[in-house]
C-alpha cells in the first residue's frame, strides 16, 4: 500500500510552496529539471510517473473570443501579428523551439505523466503574460487525458482560471531531454531540490514521511 494517494500528493504540492523551492535552484524555463525532481517524489511515495516530452501552446481569453467570433484561427505568421497586435489579444507557445536556439537550449518541453491518465505541467507558468491577458497558476494538472495521446495522437486542452486556452500536443519522440545535465539528478541540484521539497511535502503538505528508496527512477 502506498503512504499516499495521486490525489493527495497533487493537493499536497499545490500547496506546499514548492515553487518557491524549485525558483531558488532552477529558472522558470526548467521542464526537465523541475520534471526529474518531481519523477523522485512521486517515486518515494510509491506512485507510477514518467516524463513525457509535448509542445504547449497558450491562448489568452481574448484570443479566443477573437477566434470564436471568426469561427477560425489566424492563417499566417502576418495574421497571427495582426491579431495580437490587439489588447489581450496573444498567444504564448513552449517546446516548438527556435532558428539559432543555443545548444544548452532543449527544443521541447516537459511534463509529469502519472499514473494511467493525469498530466502535471510544473512549469507552465514561464509563459506568464500578465500585459498581454496571460495569467497561469504555477502548475497545471489534468486528470483525464485519454490514452491516445500518450501514444502520441491527439491532442491534450484545458482552461486555466484566468480563462486562458492551454493545449498540449504529445511529443514522445523527443528524447534528447536525457542527455541534458539537469536529467541527472545531481545531488546539488535536483538531489538538494527533492530533499527540501519531500520536507515541505511532509511539514506543510501533511503527507507521511517516508524513507528515500536507494537508486534513481
Amino acid at each position: 500500500m502506498t503512504p499516499c494517494s495521486y490525489s493527495e500528493l497533487f493537493d499536497a504540492l499545490a500547496t506546499s510552496g514548492i515553487k518557491a523551492v524549485l525558483r531558488n535552484y532552477f529558472t522558470e524555463t526548467s521542464c526537465i529539471n523541475t520534471t526529474r525532481v518531481l519523477l523522485e517524489v512521486f517515486r518515494a511515495y510509491g506512485l507510477a510517473a514518467s516524463a513525457f516530452p509535448v509542445r504547449c501552446m497558450i491562448f489568452s481569453r481574448k484570443f479566443i473570443e477573437r477566434a470564436d467570433r471568426e469561427q477560425r484561427l489566424p492563417e499566417g505568421d502576418a495574421e497571427v501579428r495582426s491579431w495580437c497586435a490587439e489588447d489581450g489579444v496573444y498567444s504564448v507557445g513552449i517546446g516548438f523551439g527556435a532558428p539559432g536556439m543555443a545548444a544548452d537550449r532543449w527544443p521541447g518541453h516537459l511534463v509529469v505523466h502519472a499514473g494511467k491518465h493525469y498530466l502535471l505541467d510544473a512549469t507552465v507558468d514561464q509563459a506568464n503574460r500578465p500585459a498581454r491577458g496571460i495569467c497561469l497558476p504555477e502548475m497545471v494538472l489534468l486528470d483525464s487525458v485519454p490514452l491516445d495521446f500518450w501514444r502520441g495522437g491527439g491532442a491534450a486542452v484545458t482552461t486555466s482560471p484566468d480563462g486562458s486556452a492551454i493545449r498540449y500536443e504529445p511529443d514522445p519522440a523527443n528524447t534528447s531531454y536525457r542527455d541534458f545535465p539537469g536529467w541527472q539528478l545531481r545531488p546539488h541540484a535536483e538531489g538538494a531540490v527533492f530533499e527540501e521539497i519531500l520536507w515541505l511535502l511532509q511539514r506543510k503538505g501533511g503527507l507521511p514521511a517516508i524513507r528515500r528508496k536507494e537508486g534513481v527512477a
